[in-house]
């Protein structure tokens, strides 16, 4: 009897554990403000490219996104802050399943410096082609840890 109280406590545990990791993974992750990240989505490799760009000596700037995947290569504008008050990143990731196939897709988060939506997410890259798609409907979320 005891060994089917721990076989069970041992699914509810297992269970439990995976959808702690499966929320984690949904809350965005800062990208480095210049850095290349590697990414395997499927059976495919991407590469996302952080790019600050800051003029003069200043702490905040622009920056762009450059999503290279399958020969392709895209640019995707974005906005950073690194100062002493505020630290937000060119783009953050998170992993959730968006476009209805098998696997969960790439995010990628875009700062919008706004009071009411403050990240965007308007590009993924498909789980099934391994490719950057935008959505219909951005979906919208705050800073992590603002």
């Amino acid at each position: 009897m005891w060994l089917v109280v721990v076989f069970a406590l041992a699914t509810v545990a297992i269970a439990g554990v995976r959808e702690l990791l499966m929320a984690y993974q949904r809350v965005p992750a800062g990208l480095q403000y210049d850095g290349t990240h590697d990414f395997n989505i499927g059976k495919r490799h991407v590469m996302i490219e952080t790019r600050s760009i800051s003029l003069g000596n200043g702490d905040d700037g622009d920056a762009e996104i450059i999503v290279s995947s399958g020969g392709d290569s895209t640019k995707i504008a974005s906005k950073f802050s690194d100062d002493n008050w505020r630290f937000v990143k060119p783009a953050y990731i998170s992993w959730q399943d968006v476009d209805e196939h098998a696997g969960r897709d790439l995010l990628i988060w875009i700062p919008t410096f706004s009071a009411t939506d403050p990240l965007k997410a308007a590009h993924y890259i498909s789980s099934q082609d391994g490719k950057l798609h935008t959505l219909q409907v951005p979906l919208e979320r705050p800073i992590p840890g603002d």
